[in-house]
């Protein structure tokens, strides 16, 4: 997964429990950081499928995935004491996001993206469920796409959207 997220430009913030925290966008264009968001989104469904394809025999069930996306400001900075210190992001949009992630489980879903993260990557992704997200701390839930099936319904959006996107979308097989 680590590989999809830094491919797309991507930066590894750190390893919540079994996931991972990353940003995009930070030395790019706010629009292509969204962009390589989704696109490494659909890159760590591909893997998903191969790792489980060849644990097919080993696994009672397949691995699964949850991923949060959302997009706005963050605050980069060392956190922490001492040796104690490192670098991250925290901010509201983090929180957003990793509340995002959360909520997988329970809408059997393999992504959540707020519809803002959707228009800063200029994609049409009107065809998918929409829904809107209740997140503590939030007055106003944010409104929020759920995509079942990484492989089966996001390549469609991001093909679709390569003529009229100036930074294109990469060609993808499955």
């Amino acid at each position: 997964m680590g590989k999809a997220i830094e491919k797309h430009g991507g930066h590894i913030d750190k390893f919540p429990g079994d996931g991972i925290l990353a940003y995009f966008g930070l030395d790019r264009d706010p629009r292509e950081g969204a962009v390589n968001a989704l696109r490494s989104a659909l890159e760590m469904g591909s893997e998903l499928a191969a790792a489980n394809e060849r644990l097919k025999e080993a696994l009672d069930e397949p691995l699964a995935i949850g991923i949060g996306l959302h997009f706005g400001d963050v605050i980069l900075g060392e956190v922490g004491y001492k040796e104690n210190s490192s670098l991250t992001i925290i901010g509201d949009t983090v929180n957003t996001a990793s509340r995002l992630q959360s909520l997988n489980k329970s809408a059997q879903s393999q992504l959540i993206l707020s519809t803002t993260l959707a228009a800063q990557a200029g994609v049409d992704l009107s065809y998918l469920p929409m829904a809107k997200a209740t997140i503590r701390g939030k007055t106003e839930p944010p409104r929020v796409f759920l995509v079942k099936n990484l492989l089966g319904e996001l390549p469609g959006a991001l093909s679709k959207s390569e003529a009229r996107h100036p930074l294109g979308f990469p060609k993808i097989s499955v």
